[in-house]
């Protein structure tokens, strides 16, 4: 890897970021599908994963300091799927699997991250679940239970920021969605869950996980016309460990169309032109905790005052694709 010789590297005091990113991933997977019987498939496998991030910053993100670092995270992640056909228009499952994710990229943009000992996030997921397709109607549901190791939570920002593993967590809950064809290209669409999500040291609610979702819209795809109008609901949710800064449940409604316009000329194809409006509304609620203050802050505030985020308000955007 070509790394700046001493003396070259730029200083901080007029540069935001340089640095060279590199990640390599390397799987190993091995899979059997065994047929039991008519209808009942049971599939089994094991991938092994080796996954490592290479850092080579004369000025980091965030810290404006040199960084040099790599780390190497690997683990082994086997899965069983059972399936069974009920009918030809109904079928059930259960899965069971073994997840796993190293760090984001974000969690080296710390001036030592040797010093945070971040472990990998890993999960045990177990899911029940089955589908039923009828004439114009397709509903689904399932129930699940996911012991979730190493959480990776954050505190603070900028360069005076860091990175910590939570410790254990428990997921459990149930959803549903479903689609309904009206007719003349119109379809109604929604689906809900109920979630539970807790800390296994003290049992307090994980943060920013919220209790229930929901979506509810009408979706129109006909000739060379697709367009969408979906409201999304997010529940309650506690803002900091220790059920700490309770936030109340908001919703937003999203638009979008799109008109599929072809070939544009003789060298570009499956060209699309779209409008997109988000938060119709201009609802602007308090919907994230990014961290507490720190250092100095402006008359008739403390260190420590929580530091929230809006839900961003109305935008639109243009889009103009095409492919070669």
């Amino acid at each position: 890897m070509h790394r700046p010789p001493p003396g070259a590297l730029p200083q901080a005091a007029y540069t935001e970021r340089l640095q060279h990113n590199q990640l390599f991933s390397r799987q190993a997977y091995g899979q059997y599908l065994w047929h039991v019987i008519p209808g009942l498939d049971v599939t089994a496998g094991d991938k092994y994963v080796s996954f490592q991030r290479v850092i080579v910053a004369p000025v980091n993100q965030s810290t404006y300091l040199p960084l040099d670092y790599s780390k190497t995270w690997t683990r082994n992640l086997p899965s069983v799927d059972v399936h069974y056909k009920l009918a030809d228009n109904w079928a059930a499952y259960a899965q069971y699997a073994k997840g796993f994710l190293a760090p984001n990229l974000n969690t080296l943009y710390v001036p030592n991250p040797a010093l945070n000992e971040l472990q990998p996030e890993s999960t045990t997921n177990i899911q029940l679940g089955t589908t039923w397709v009828g004439s114009g109607l397709t509903v689904s549901a399932d129930v699940y239970k996911i012991n979730f190791s190493n959480l990776i939570q954050r505190q603070g920002s900028g360069a005076t920021s860091y990175f910590y593993n939570l410790g254990g967590v428990k997921y459990k809950g149930a959803e549903a969605e479903a689609t309904y064809i009206v007719g003349y290209g119109f379809s109604v669409y929604g689906n809900a869950s109920s979630n539970s999500a807790h800390l296994t040291a003290d049992d307090t609610w994980v943060p920013e996980t919220p209790s229930r979702t929901a979506a509810l819209g009408v979706l129109y795809n006909q000739s060379s016309w697709q367009a969408s109008l979906i409201d999304k609901y997010v529940g309650s949710r506690f803002g900091d460990s220790g059920d700490a800064y309770r936030l109340s449940a908001y919703s937003s409604a999203d638009a979008a169309i799109n008109y599929f316009v072809g070939p544009l000329g003789s060298v570009f194809k499956n060209g699309k032109i779209g409008v997109t409006v988000q938060n119709i509304a201009d609802h602007r609620p308090l919907y994230f905790l990014n961290g507490y203050s720190s250092g100095s802050t402006p008359p008739g505030f403390v260190n420590g005052n929580p530091l929230y985020f809006t839900l961003p308000g109305r935008s639109f955007q243009v889009n103009l694709s095409a492919s070669f």
